[in-house]
């Protein structure tokens, strides 16, 4: 149980290649166990990875990931340089070997949304969502 978690943060400027999808999950869980929160590390890791691989595939070049907390919620943000790929939530057949990626997502936050500008003035966009965190 999470009694108090404050206003936990990080962010991670990820490498270019497939090595980023790695990272980060290593870094997540690394961040949610100093933050108590062991409980939801399997869903959060599965839905960094499916983000940060998200824009690899589709957008290419770096992944600037943010993970924050506070008492009722963990947010995520995975920011990419390319705004005309938008995620969609797709159905596919069960012998489909992807486009599984934001279905998952959908199933294990809240919510989850996209803004097409990126706070920092480069081009491109994020894909954000929220998980609750359950004491």
């Amino acid at each position: 149980m999470v009694t108090e978690v404050g206003n936990a943060h990080l962010r991670v400027a990820l490498p270019p290649d497939e090595s980023g999808a790695r990272v980060a999950r290593a870094r997540v869980r690394r961040a949610l166990a100093d933050w108590g929160l062991h409980a939801i590390e399997p869903s959060v890791t599965l839905v960094v990875s499916e983000l940060v691989t998200n824009g690899f595939l589709h957008a290419g070049g770096s992944v600037d990931l943010v993970v924050s907390a506070d008492a009722e919620r963990l947010h995520i943000s995975v920011a990419d340089n390319e705004a005309r790929a938008v995620p969609q939530e797709l159905r596919v057949g069960p012998t489909e070997p992807g486009g599984r990626g934001m279905a998952i997502v959908a199933d294990l936050t809240s919510r989850w949304g996209i803004v097409r500008q990126r706070p920092d003035g480069q081009p491109g966009k994020i894909v954000w969502c929220e998980i609750p965190i359950q004491g």
